[in-house]
């Protein structure tokens, strides 16, 4: 298991610290969500930025288990704003926060 500084030591320049205790990356981004994209060595591929932090801290995300974000920032990076969890739990945990789309443009109203 690793820890919070492996990440910002090899990551620093590419984040912006922010008032709310968001790590944002500022480095490439993809997706339609613009999730924060990093170069992973050790797959030799780009992934989600905040799964290599939340790894480099806590150590490898089990099977079935999605990084989720608690301060709902795509850009976040900061391993003490992810969670672990099923996609269940994430699409529940959005639903509860009332940020899915068709909450929002009111074309339903409840889980």
């Amino acid at each position: 298991m690793g820890n919070a500084s492996r990440f910002l030591s090899r990551h620093f320049e590419k984040i912006r610290f922010t008032g709310s205790g968001c790590w944002e990356w500022t480095a490439a981004t993809s997706g339609k969500m613009s999730y924060a994209s990093a170069w992973s060595p050790e797959l030799k591929k780009m992934v989600r930025a905040h799964r290599l932090s939340f790894e480099d801290t806590f150590g490898k995300i089990p099977d079935g288990k999605f990084a989720c974000h608690r301060c709902d920032n795509p850009l976040c990076v900061n391993p003490h704003h992810i969670f672990l969890g099923t996609q269940k739990e994430n699409i529940r945990d959005m639903w509860m926060k009332g940020r899915a789309r068709r909450q929002r443009d009111g074309t339903c109203k409840s889980l």
